[in-house]
């Protein structure tokens, strides 16, 4: 019962003091790289003090980079298997010769028995610890969406939304989906973290990211597809997670995509009223 009273105080209190409510809390492990940044960032504001973790890059066929203390991204995990890259020739470079600001495609061999194993993520290489590469994700290779030749994937759509943030557009919850009447995408954000007038800025910025796809801009020269529209909804990031829990995954394990590419978004998400 003390504890509980305990709690009700902290959470009385405007702004909600989390130290109070865990005051031995040491770690937070959490995922912190693309769509999960502006939520891990979030997390380090309001335990300030405490170690706010990224998991690094596990994949279910191995544990691909560890996050170290001192650096901005996490090491690649050099004992967990062997690691080959593709980069964007199509050639195959070894660890010792990746270049820093390259991005590249994963191979990973494992002793349980993959050998050269397409794990389907791709990455930028953002400096060395010693000679250890640094490794951020940048998304999933098996992930795209194609209305009409623009084959946008989930690697190009996160740099989008990378440059709705570093143009200070403040976008936590951003999705990106397809339509098909009229054809063209949407951009799901949350109606409570921007105003329509936030959102129609960060869509005028992330659309123009997107035309640096050769392809989806010429698409929208032709008009084959429309302006990026936005759908301003509900809690949207509760959705997705319930969506997931659904599904049978745990909650650890629900990531937020940038890009969605199937069509049932509609049945996801809720509409301001």
């Amino acid at each position: 019962p003390e504890r509980a009273r305990e709690l009700l105080r902290a959470m009385r209190c405007n702004p909600v003091d989390w130290h109070r409510l865990w005051p031995r809390l040491a770690v937070i492990s959490c995922w912190d790289q693309v769509q999960a940044r502006p939520y891990a960032d979030d997390l380090r504001r309001m335990f300030a003090g405490t170690l706010v973790q990224g998991k690094g890059l596990l994949a279910t066929e191995g544990l691909v980079s560890i996050p170290l203390d001192g650096t901005a991204d996490p090491v690649l995990a050099l004992e967990s298997g062997y690691f080959e890259f593709i980069d964007a020739r199509g050639g195959m470079p070894s660890v010792t010769e990746l270049e820093i600001g390259e991005e590249y495609e994963l191979l990973l061999t494992t002793s349980s028995g993959l050998y050269r194993y397409a794990i389907g993520d791709r990455v930028r290489v953002t400096g060395r610890v010693e000679k250890t590469p640094t490794l951020q994700f940048l998304g999933r290779t098996g992930v795209s969406c194609d209305l009409c030749g623009e084959k946008l994937d989930e690697a190009f759509v996160s740099g989008a939304m990378a440059a709705a943030a570093a143009a200070a557009t403040s976008v936590r919850f951003a999705l990106l989906v397809p339509q098909r009447d009229p054809q063209g995408y949407a951009l799901i954000v949350d109606a409570q973290e921007l105003s329509a007038e936030a959102a129609a800025r960060a869509v005028s910025v992330i659309e123009h990211a997107l035309r640096a796809n050769p392809q989806y801009d010429y698409a929208r020269r032709l008009g084959q597809l429309v302006p990026l529209r936005v759908i301003r909804v509900n809690a949207p990031l509760a959705s997705w997670t319930a969506r997931g829990m659904a599904r049978g995954q745990r909650l650890g394990d629900i990531k937020l995509p940038a890009l969605y590419p199937h069509e049932d978004w509609p049945a996801i998400f809720r509409a301001p009223a």
